[in-house]
């Protein structure tokens, strides 16, 4: 599916036009202290995920956040920010928490927290692309300053909320090639529990880097898991060259 020039013109435009003003801003000053990465966490709350499964995201992502080898890939990695945005409907606002700088543990903890009590806002339809749409602009903020920037988007099926009516919203390909422009990363976790191709969905429509990379797991209840191992795998500082390359995707059972 083809979007239209225009269409296309203007989410380019929505989406790259906070880091061209962050650009201009950043040329009358002294260079910015950044962080050495800048983490969007998008979280799956569409309709098909039930409020179990909302529960095991949300306290999956916070026992990563304490796990210790998750910590000692953030101490590794330098600086890190992290933040979070909950997608569903295309039409609904998305919930968004605010940036939270890792610089310890107490951190990471907070940002745990914050997770666990943030309440559930958005479901409706699986709109991906509206979801990372929301987190490249929010990744892409004028005071967002980062030397590596890297959206992890989470979920249980495809887009299906493209095209609604006269409402038209970015194809999560559009989203990833958007993405490319701003040299930011993107890797996904697919739930696969009702749909066993998501991963290679994932893999030919969102992900986008030098090591971009999807983890499946079968079932909700493998999603802590995943999603240290995730974090683990994308947080960490590139792998020396004589390493042999990690599965673009890794199946965990």
């Amino acid at each position: 599916m083809r979007q239209d020039a225009p269409q296309a013109l203007l989410i380019a435009y929505v989406l790259i036009a906070p880091l061209l003003v962050c650009w201009l801003a950043r040329g009358a000053q002294a260079d910015p202290v950044c962080s050495d990465v800048a983490l969007v966490l998008a979280v799956d709350t569409s309709a098909s995920v039930s409020s179990g499964e909302f529960l095991l995201e949300k306290r999956g992502i916070a026992v990563a956040f304490r796990d210790p080898t998750v910590l000692k890939a953030i101490e590794r990695a330098g600086k890190v920010m992290v933040s979070a945005v909950f997608w569903g409907d295309d039409d609904m606002p998305k919930t968004q928490s605010n940036w939270v700088s890792l610089d310890d543990q107490s951190g990471a903890d907070q940002f745990a927290r914050d997770l666990e009590v943030t309440p559930r806002q958005v479901t409706g339809d699986t709109g991906l692309g509206a979801g990372l749409a929301t987190a490249l602009a929010k990744i892409m903020s004028p005071d967002v300053c980062a030397v590596r920037k890297i959206i992890n988007v989470s979920g249980d099926g495809e887009e299906s909320s493209a095209v609604r009516g006269k409402h038209r919203s970015p194809l999560p390909s559009q989203v990833r090639d958007l993405a490319t422009m701003a040299n930011v990363e993107i890797n996904a976790l697919s739930i696969s529990n009702d749909n066993p191709e998501l991963a290679q969905y994932y893999s030919r429509n969102v992900i986008t880097g030098p090591d971009a990379f999807v983890v499946d797991v079968h079932e909700y209840t493998g999603f802590a898991d995943a999603i240290r191992r995730k974090l683990i795998r994308e947080i960490s500082p590139r792998a020396v060259s004589e390493l042999p390359p990690l599965p673009e995707i890794e199946r965990l059972n």
